[in-house]
């Protein structure tokens, strides 16, 4: 038997382009004409357009680079170059900061494989800053876990305390601050780990419970008269994700949200929700598509972010705000990402309004993720 017909068990050995098909990371494969040949799914994932729309086109419009370093060695038959943190705009999918090789073929010349990945937005803060170049990595995160814990404890003790002592109407007050402990607790175990790969089994979620929930906590903590708006389609199937994580993203949006419209004369959030059947995405290492048919959008009437914030807002430590540390939308997206969803921001200038909008899979199609 020759070695390219070598059998491994009863399975013969997958060819080249099946392999390249299920690559984690996107890969376009550029002719000599610097026209893109082949792209993998995990590269229609990313730039939001199918293989039909990107083979055939010129690679450099595909891509495009902040760094003209980069940009000019798209178009360079014997560049071979990696990059780090590159800023990079895509006409369908946005602006992100990637690590992009790319690496002539030696045999075919002026054929060449362009790859690249964004940095991952889990809170891995042993990556490098954008700003500083420096390290900032928490050296004992369960210390870290310890100290916040601790508090935690006496916190949810005093409620319970206090509680025995008001009457029944105002008991829903200390009750909240219990619920509210017992996640922040269970969120602290599960950041120790954010930078693992392992993913929750999906459960089912009613979503209306979380975003009322997640809005109970959030109004019980703002100090203005933001007004809620509620468009809700009630026809919409069971989410599959867990339950905490969506708590956690839905209260970090609300937070933001209601900061974001302060100072506007009617501060106002819209919670809009819809099925999208249409709306399908590859999963990363593999060829099928994962439909995600949930779409909730927050919006407030405030005054957005800058254009250059905009581009990289769900980087760890990017923010606007003076106290921020910028890792709220990380975790979002990585909270979001886990679930197999997607999340993005969009800016309404005809109507001064700013939207998160995430898609959602249903538990009924949970099958998928595995």
């Amino acid at each position: 038997m020759k070695h390219s017909e070598k059998q491994i068990g009863n399975d013969s050995q997958p060819d080249f382009a099946a392999q390249i098909l299920c690559l984690p990371f996107p890969y376009l494969l550029v002719a000599p004409d610097n026209l893109v040949s082949m792209v993998n799914p995990a590269a229609e994932n990313f730039l939001r357009q199918s293989a039909k729309a990107l083979q055939g086109n010129d690679i450099a419009l595909i891509l495009r680079f902040e760094d003209e370093r980069v940009q000019r060695a798209l178009h360079d038959a014997d560049a071979n170059m990696l990059a780090r943190m590159t800023p990079l705009k895509t006409q369908a999918s946005g602006s992100y900061d990637v690590d992009i090789a790319i690496a002539p073929m030696a045999k075919s010349h002026g054929w060449r494989i362009v790859t690249f990945s964004e940095p991952s937005p889990s809170l891995l803060l042993g990556s490098p800053h954008k700003e500083t170049g420096t390290s900032l990595r928490v050296q004992s995160p369960d210390i870290l876990a310890h100290e916040i814990k601790n508090p935690l404890a006496g916190i949810k003790g005093a409620a319970q305390l206090l509680e025995r002592k008001l009457q029944e109407k105002d008991k829903p007050l200390t009750q909240l601050i219990r619920t509210e402990v017992e996640r922040i607790a269970k969120l602290v175990d599960q950041m120790q780990s954010l930078g693992s790969r392992t993913v929750r089994a999906p459960e089912p979620c009613n979503i209306y419970e979380i975003l009322a929930h997640a809005r109970a906590v959030a109004e019980t903590a703002q100090t203005s008269d933001v007004i809620f708006h509620e468009e809700y389609d009630p026809s919409l199937p069971t989410v599959g994700g867990a339950r905490d994580a969506l708590a956690q993203i839905f209260l970090n949006l609300f937070s933001n949200a209601i900061e974001a419209c302060q100072g506007a004369n009617k501060p106002q959030i819209t919670i809009t929700t819809r099925y999208s059947s249409g709306v399908k995405f590859r999963l990363p290492g593999s060829d099928k598509a994962r439909a995600l048919p949930i779409e909730v959008t927050i919006s407030d009437n405030g005054p957005g972010v800058s254009d250059n914030i905009a581009e990289h807002l769900f980087s760890p430590f990017v923010t606007s705000k003076t106290n921020g540390q910028g890792l709220g939308l990380a975790l979002v997206q990585k909270l979001v990402t886990d679930m197999q969803g997607r999340v993005y921001y969009e800016r309404d200038v005809t109507h001064g309004l700013s939207h998160f909008r995430l898609l959602l899979p249903s538990y009924e199609n949970h099958e998928d993720m595995k």
